[in-house]
């Protein structure tokens, strides 16, 4: 209803603006109608951002209104579990409750992420939209994302079908169909616009990189680094690609790989987020076993770093630890904790570490201040409390 008054007010508007310039340029009807057209272009533009605003709005309401139903769930699930400590002749009942009612709390977080990406990418698809020039787009073009801001996602598919499309040699027409297929996870149809679009342009980086997403959604990972190596080799400033190159690398544990991507990164882009790249070299030789290579990198994210190298302090204890040089895994901790006081994972490794010496008592207090952190309990309160 609302974008229908939208639409009547935009040639309304058009309509009056023409008639006042074809009186102010007497009669000249060409003016009058160059007056209509740049109206109606305008106020089409602010249409278009109004309809973007509408199809987020829903995403939006309906992302809060999950994270309703799993806080109901959760109030739910600690009144039974509550309930079972008291009653305990009915626990058989009590567990069966609590545990559907987690499927059902699961079900809806899952539902909730869904939502998150689809919402993440409709606004990524405005914004990509937002910079282009859409009256100069195709009327298929403008049609199909029309379509998609009043939420119509799989008709404006079928208006982007690949039929359609093969007639014309467009490709910013196979990358809106990318874009809206992101939305439903049709990955393997993803994967068949953007090798369209390298037919049609050779060298788009967007689409190699694109790619190599879909790929690593699939799970294929060899794909997906050949698609970043063509889309580093493309554009070598790339950040986003040596970065996603490095993870994929990682996850797949060719660790070479991935200090050799962020070594060549280093390389070729000189940028202000060197500490974090040479703090995740580190991390690729320590799962790699090499732990002398780990704290050398690791040395030199802490010179880098101009800002707060508390993580690369817990990651060097780590590797300090798995040498067994608990002394030195130790003080790498309460650096870190010196420079982070509530940080969890520091404390808790601490623990770990005075544990492996004997000492019980330090371990006991570096576990009990990890948990305090991780249920937002201040130690001063806990103190008070414990007299």
């Amino acid at each position: 209803m609302k974008k229908g008054i939208i639409t009547i007010v935009v040639l309304a508007s058009s309509a009056v603006a023409g008639l006042v310039l074809w009186i102010i340029f007497d009669d000249k009807i060409f003016s009058g109608i160059c007056g209509i057209v740049t109206i109606v272009s305008v106020l089409y533009g602010i249409y278009i951002s109004l309809s973007g605003k509408d199809i987020v709005v829903e995403y939006k309401k309906q992302i809060e209104d999950k994270e309703k139903r799993i806080e109901d769930k959760e109030r739910q699930i600690k009144q039974l579990e509550e309930l079972r400590e008291y009653d305990k002749k009915n626990n058989i009942e009590l567990n069966a409750q609590i545990e559907k009612l987690l499927k059902e709390k699961d079900k809806l977080r899952k539902e909730k992420n869904e939502l998150e990406i689809q919402l993440k990418q409709t606004e990524k698809i405005i914004e990509q939209n937002k910079k282009k020039d859409i009256k100069k787009q195709s009327s298929l073009y403008k049609k199909a994302y029309n379509l998609f801001l009043k939420g119509n996602i799989e008709k404006a598919l079928n208006v982007l079908s690949i039929e359609n499309l093969e007639k014309y040699d467009d490709a910013d027409l196979w990358f809106l169909r990318a874009e809206l297929l992101w939305i439903t996870g049709n990955y393997d149809e993803i994967i068949k616009c953007y090798k369209k679009i390298v037919e049609i342009k050779p060298n788009c980086f967007e689409a190699y990189y694109e790619m190599g997403m879909a790929y690593q959604h699939k799970h294929n990972l060899d794909k997906a680094v050949e698609c970043l190596d063509k889309a580093i080799e493309i554009n070598p400033l790339s950040t986003d690609a040596y970065d996603m190159k490095y993870l994929i690398c990682l996850f797949k544990g060719d660790y070479n790989e991935a200090i050799d991507c962020y070594n060549d990164r280093l390389i070729k882009i000189k940028s202000n987020d060197s500490s974090s790249v040479y703090n995740n070299i580190g991390i690729a030789y320590r799962r790699k076993g090499d732990y002398d290579k780990a704290i050398e990198y690791y040395e030199k994210s802490i010179d880098w770093d101009k800002g707060n190298p508390a993580h690369t302090y817990k990651n060097m204890g780590n590797v300090y630890y798995d040498k067994g040089n608990y002394d030195k895994a130790i003080g790498c901790y309460e650096k870190a904790i010196e420079l982070e006081p509530d940080y969890e994972d520091a404390y808790h490794n601490m623990g770990l570490a005075h544990q492996y010496l004997g000492n019980e008592d330090k371990a006991n207090d570096c576990f009990q201040k990890a948990s305090m952190i991780r249920h937002n309990i201040s130690f001063t309160e806990y103190k008070e409390e414990t007299k």
